[in-house]
């Protein structure tokens, strides 16, 4: 926070102000080296650099922001050379690093995955998977001659052979452009079916580390043996597994009802726990999407189940009725750099099973047996009878204890999804503010940085519920900055029989899906983008909307980022909170635009 409000208070001295309503005036300005920040042109220029926090007159730089400023150059320079894996600000990570680099051979057409983090004693380390033939280059991006002796690299193949024992690294390179060097670990060649660790430490500070496995080995279908876990009385909480790879001949459990291999088998019981469907090889370094089909009573659903990279159980909740069910593996890669996941359906298992009635077999009992049992149930039920009282009112306050400490955890899940969905427009609205600045834009740049400060408060406060009033202002607010910077129109409409002020809605509930309207709907359409927030009341329904006219999304594609997920979970934890006044979330998008509808029932 204090580093924020530096840079706000940087722009305000800094930059140069002006008059109001004239277009932008960029000449004479240039940009900084490998920063985003523009400054007016003038004879000390060519001394001012970016040390990823702000810009310096290298003149007067300390020793140890030259440094950073150094290595910001030689990372920016390694990222235009082809090499993956490194960022901006990797030199200003302390632990773990971040400095291995990978620039993998170019016209191969070998396709690259990221695959599954491992661990390596406290760290998670990256994975890539490589389909095809290609060589990769491996280097290590903040190591340099003057420090190379502080550090030992190994390489190992399969877990198993070490090629490379613990070195000193010796081989510098330069790039293409020569205006880099870096440390080269190995040009490590295409392995079939092979894997290598590639492995670098400083033997003075073991946190001081960093790792990369490079996968040539093949994707292959998850192969498992599939089971039904269940228990017996006679063996208390112990669970048994009776393979679904047996017919009802072969069998010693009574549920299988399996006649033949190609069509399995079994029925429902009380004793029936779950499904296991356990791999046959070790877990691999990328995982399968797990989808689940169910026809009961001739219709059918589809369930996504989510992924796995091993064995997976799966319990009786999704298959407590009689029906026919299939679940299938599909091995899911996702390149480097989070997009595009690719499903190798050719690759998919799919597992089919029929559900079939429990039998319900009746206990029949002798007279001689019924006596007996009588005369040892008196006591008991002469005993229940005796404690029913205080065991309902014990029950009871437990009940009331337990409700209390969901209520919290609720509040719990929420601070924390909300914290997640801190507004990204933050660093973009300082950049908006700063153009104001740097063209004598007095009062509208005081005015956007009221608007900021305004926004920074409330994300900050930790306020549960705020009234329609504020949270109009803060959409308000949020809207005009993002118009300065996109251009499109927006409108906010309220009912008349409304009350702004005496209405209260949880803090933010809005802003997530306006933000992802602006983000993925109209930023690109300038001032024919339109955006529409409109307040309205149904009977005792409160019904908050935002339209937008942009290009609209696939409401059932799984999307990589956290905004629209985020805001699911926290209206599902919402409706935890407040059972009696339930939230619906209604998305709807096509071509000409989306909108996203909540529903408040009851709430007035």
């Amino acid at each position: 926070m204090r580093k924020l409000i530096f840079i706000v208070l940087l722009l305000n001295y800094h930059c140069v102000l002006g008059q109001k309503g004239k277009p932008i005036n960029t000449e004479g300005y240039a940009r900084v080296p490998n920063s985003p920040v523009h400054v007016f042109k003038t004879d000390s220029f060519k001394y001012l650099r970016y040390d990823g926090y702000e810009v310096i007159d290298i003149r007067k730089a300390s020793p140890v922001q030259l440094i950073d400023i150094k290595n910001r150059e030689r990372i920016s320079n390694l990222e235009k050379n082809r090499f993956w894996g490194l960022y901006a600000n990797s030199y200003q990570d302390r632990f773990p690093r971040h400095s291995l680099a990978l620039r993998f051979e170019q016209n191969t057409g070998a396709k690259i995955y990221a695959g599954i983090r491992w661990k390596w004693g406290t760290l998670y380390k990256n994975t890539i998977l490589i389909d095809g033939k290609s060589d990769v280059e491996v280097i290590d991006g903040l190591i340099s001659p003057e420090n190379a002796k502080d550090y030992r690299y190994r390489i190992i193949q399969n877990d198993n052979r070490e090629l490379v024992g613990w070195t000193i690294p010796s081989t510098f390179r330069k790039t293409a452009d020569n205006l880099a060097t870096y440390c080269l670990l190995g040009n490590i060649k295409y392995q079939r079916n092979q894997f290598i660790q590639i492995e670098i430490y400083n033997v003075k500070n073991y946190k001081d580390r960093d790792a990369v496995i490079l996968d040539w080995r093949e994707t292959r279908p998850l192969s498992f043996w599939a089971s039904v876990d269940y228990q017996k009385k006679i063996f208390g909480n112990t669970i048994l597994s009776a393979s679904l790879g047996e017919d009802r001949k072969s069998t010693k459990s009574n549920f299988i009802a399996t006649d033949t291999l190609n069509d399995i088998k079994f029925r429902l019981g009380d004793s029936l726990i779950r499904l296991g469907f356990r791999s046959q090889n070790l877990p691999t370094l990328y995982n399968y999407q797990i989808d689940f089909k169910r026809t009961i009573n001739g219709e059918e659903e589809k369930i996504d189940l989510g992924e796995t990279n091993g064995s997976y159980l799966l319990y009786k909740e999704f298959w407590n009725k009689p029906g026919k069910y299939e679940i299938t593996f599909t091995p899911k890669l996702t390149s480097i750099g989070g997009k595009p996941v690719n499903y190798l359906n050719k690759k998919s298992v799919t597992y089919k099973f029929t559900v079939l009635p429990d039998l319900n077999p009746k206990l029949v009992l002798s007279q001689r047996e019924s006596l007996l049992i009588g005369i040892i149930m008196i006591p008991i039920l002469g005993g229940l009878a005796l404690g029913l009282w205080y065991f309902l009112k014990r029950r009871t306050q437990k009940k009331l204890i337990l409700a209390q400490q969901q209520k919290e955890l609720s509040k719990l899940k929420l601070n924390s999804i909300r914290s997640q969905l801190n507004p990204h427009f933050m660093f973009n609205a300082l950049a908006g503010i700063q153009n104001l600045m740097n063209t004598d834009k007095i009062d509208e740049a005081n005015r956007y940085l009221g608007k900021f400060a305004r926004l920074t408060r409330n994300v900050l406060d930790g306020k549960e519920l705020i009234s329609l009033a504020e949270e109009k202002t803060l959409l308000e607010d949020y809207l005009q900055m993002e118009q300065f910077r996109f251009g499109f129109i927006y409108e906010i409409t309220v009912n008349d029989d409304l009350n702004l002020s005496n209405i209260e809605i949880p803090t933010m509930l809005l802003q997530p899906f306006v933000e992802n309207s602006v983000k993925h709907g109209i930023s690109a359409m300038g001032a024919n983008g339109k955006i529409t927030v409109s307040f309205t009341k149904e009977n005792q329904n409160l019904i908050l909307k935002v339209k937008d006219n942009g290009k609209g999304f696939k409401i059932d594609q799984q999307y990589t980022g956290l905004g629209l997920q985020l805001s699911k979970n926290r209206i599902s934890l919402l409706n935890t909170l407040y059972p009696e006044t339930s939230f619906l979330l209604t998305m709807t998008a096509d071509l000409k635009g989306s909108e996203i509808t909540i529903t408040l029932t009851q709430w007035i």
